[in-house]
């Protein structure tokens, strides 16, 4: 039966190797999320309005769909089911204004250099 060139330890020893740089990428880019995940909270925990921040949250770190964040953020009203479309307009507008704010505390931290004619 033919075999390939190398031994079988070659072909280990490469496969491990790779293994163990593939895992160095790994921490090293959790690492970078992780510090980017930080910084982005910092910005969210400037919000004043905590419903702006649940929905930042909701929508970007948890992945949340548009209807689950609405129902977190309203579904314990009693009228929650029969008004579902005018809470969900809410939590667009509440989003918006999420992100209106969050480009405000940008603004002050790092301020665009203004556009010359």
């Amino acid at each position: 039966m033919p075999r390939g060139s190398g031994t079988p330890s070659d072909r280990t020893g490469m496969m491990v190797e790779r293994k163990m740089e593939l895992e160095e990428q790994i921490d090293r880019l959790k690492a970078e999320e992780k510090q980017e995940r930080n910084a982005i909270e910092g910005l969210i925990l400037q919000l004043s309005d905590p419903d702006e921040r649940a929905v930042i949250r909701l929508r970007y770190f948890d992945r949340a769909d548009w209807e689950s964040t609405c129902g977190v953020l309203f579904g314990d009203r009693r009228d929650y089911v029969d008004r579902v479309d005018a809470y969900q307009n809410r939590t667009y507008k509440i989003h918006g204004r999420a992100l209106l704010n969050l480009a405000a505390v940008l603004d002050e931290l790092e301020p665009l250099p203004e556009l010359r004619q």
